[in-house]
């Protein structure tokens, strides 16, 4: 018995998390004569323009398969298992459709041959987390509006279903690429394709004039553990846990399938959010995709992980591994930070926004800020426009290096001055800004006792005075650092902005 049981653990064990090191398709159709390209190559898709592309399937063992696109033909040999993959050199942006055609050497008559039509050249962004990222542009504030808009040319939606898996999956969950119209916007997921993702897109298309392919990962509900791969846990000694918890289940899992063959493995959910397991989400959505070409991610999870101190280490260690898994260690990765909400205790939430703002320590992220955005009766709030457009600011000025402001007010420093607390900003160069003519808000201010008090806050110039009548000497300032606002008329957001319409990121002096 120990013999058979060391067996099954010698077979498993690679199958389920060295896998990542093989070649990213199976041999499911080993020995067929049918070429099957990857589920993510399909008509109307968009390929990522300037890049190496690479470009895989399963084919016959052992033949030799050709990948024609753009005038351009790449080879590569079947191996034993049905695997074979090309890297198609860097391409022009280009709006006019191709044809990417895959076929034997020598030809089987068209009895092989796939033929992927109406393909694009421009930029392609990956779009993960959870029901936020995942809300439809038909549930998004004005979203019906662009539902009656007619079809965009440039864009195309990749939509992955929601799916877990403890094993690590080679078939792509959902798709086809849809054209950007409203079929392709209402079809699939939480009633259609991601606000967020179609806002930054449409933007991104204007501001570029070239194609823009996006692809949707996301599960509503779902922590961030289960988007990260195994390698991600293994390599952060914080996270450990979570890695032995993965390998002590599959340990189990292999036990169990000596009596019973049909054995359940212990990370396998039932379907529900709540039910998710580490490593499960990436294996099923986000490991099929790779090494897919995209020029980087966008990223709006964190509401299931209220709470937690370690976030900052788990987000990190899905960052270094995604860009890995996508073969480039400098991909971008731009963030959202989690809007306001009563998810219970007044620094929650600004205490894990500490957390997200610890990530931009990673070279290549940028965080969109959306105190402003938040509803506090709703996990879901409906204004993605405005998170769609401020991701793609951060994108224009960080990836593509254009000439543009895409950062709220940032605290640089606090001086005092008799009963002033005076603060300089970062990101305010034009000078700061309030809506409409309103008052400044969600200030508060402390003395030595560190005992917080409402502030009045006034623009002076490029910095912010705040005094309050109970504070004779200041030592700290905050703001928007609670759930609950600070003003007297309990103002709803936040609105301190600079001259370009951005939101400051709420902060606080004292540590």
């Amino acid at each position: 018995m120990r013999i058979i049981f060391r067996s099954i653990l010698i077979r498993l064990i690679p199958a389920l998390f060295l896998v990542a090191v093989l070649s990213p398709l199976s041999a499911q159709n080993s020995g067929a004569a049918a070429i099957a390209p990857a589920g993510i190559f399909t008509d109307n898709m968009v390929l990522q323009r300037e890049k190496k592309v690479p470009v895989w399937g399963t084919a016959q063992a052992d033949r030799i398969v050709t990948v024609t696109f753009a005038g351009r033909t790449k080879r590569a040999k079947v191996d034993t298992e049905g695997n074979w993959k090309v890297v198609l050199d860097p391409l022009k942006a280009s709006a006019e459709p191709h044809a990417l055609v895959i076929d034997y050497v020598p030809s089987d008559h068209d009895s092989a041959k796939v033929t992927i039509s109406n393909v694009l050249i421009g930029e392609v962004w990956l779009c993960s987390g959870q029901s936020n990222m995942a809300l439809s542009v038909k549930n998004s504030l004005g979203g019906q509006g662009e539902l009656n808009l007619p079809e965009n040319p440039l864009i195309r939606l990749f939509l992955v279903n929601e799916k877990t898996s403890p094993f690590r999956h080679n078939k792509t969950p959902g798709g086809p690429w849809r054209l950007c119209n409203e079929e392709g916007l209402t079809t699939g997921g939480w009633s259609g394709f991601s606000a967020v993702g179609y806002y930054f897109a449409k933007k991104l298309s204007h501001d570029l004039n070239v194609p823009v392919g996006v692809i949707q990962a996301a599960y509503g509900g779902a922590g961030i553990e289960p988007f990260i791969p195994l390698e991600g846990l293994k390599e952060n000694i914080a996270l450990n846990f979570y890695y032995q918890r993965v390998i002590k289940a599959n340990a189990r899992y292999a036990e169990a399938l000596q009596t019973d063959p049909e054995a359940r493995h212990p990370l396998q959910g039932v379907g529900s959010a709540n039910h998710l397991d580490v490593t499960t989400a990436y294996n099923a959505m986000i490991y099929p995709l790779a090494p897919f070409a995209v020029r980087g991610f966008l990223w709006y999870q964190g509401e299931s992980n209220m709470g937690q101190t370690d976030y900052a280490k788990k987000q990190k260690a899905l960052i270094s591994s995604w860009r890995r898994a996508f073969g480039q260690n400098d991909l971008a990765f731009y963030y959202v930070q989690i809007p306001p909400y009563g998810y219970g205790g007044d620094t929650t939430l600004p205490r894990f926004w500490e957390q997200q703002y610890s990530c931009l320590d990673v070279p290549g992220t940028g965080l969109a800020v959306t105190a402003d955005l938040g509803d506090l009766k709703d996990i879901h709030p409906k204004r993605k426009r405005e998170v769609g457009e401020r991701l793609e600011l951060i994108a224009l000025a960080k990836t593509y290096k254009k000439r543009v402001a895409y950062s709220g007010p940032v605290y640089k420093s606090l001086k005092v001055a008799k009963n002033e607390a005076i603060l300089s900003f970062d990101f305010a160069a034009k000078g700061l800004t309030v809506p409409d003519g309103q008052e400044l808000s969600w200030f508060t201010i402390a003395g030595e006792d560190r005992e917080f008090h409402p502030a009045k806050a006034v623009i002076r110039g490029a910095t912010v005075v705040v005094t309050s009548d109970d504070v004779e000497k200041p030592a700290a300032v905050r703001y928007a650092w609670t759930t609950k606002a600070a003003a007297a008329d309990d103002t709803p957001a936040p609105n301190l902005y600079n001259e370009e319409g951005l939101p400051a990121r709420p902060f606080r002096t004292d540590k």
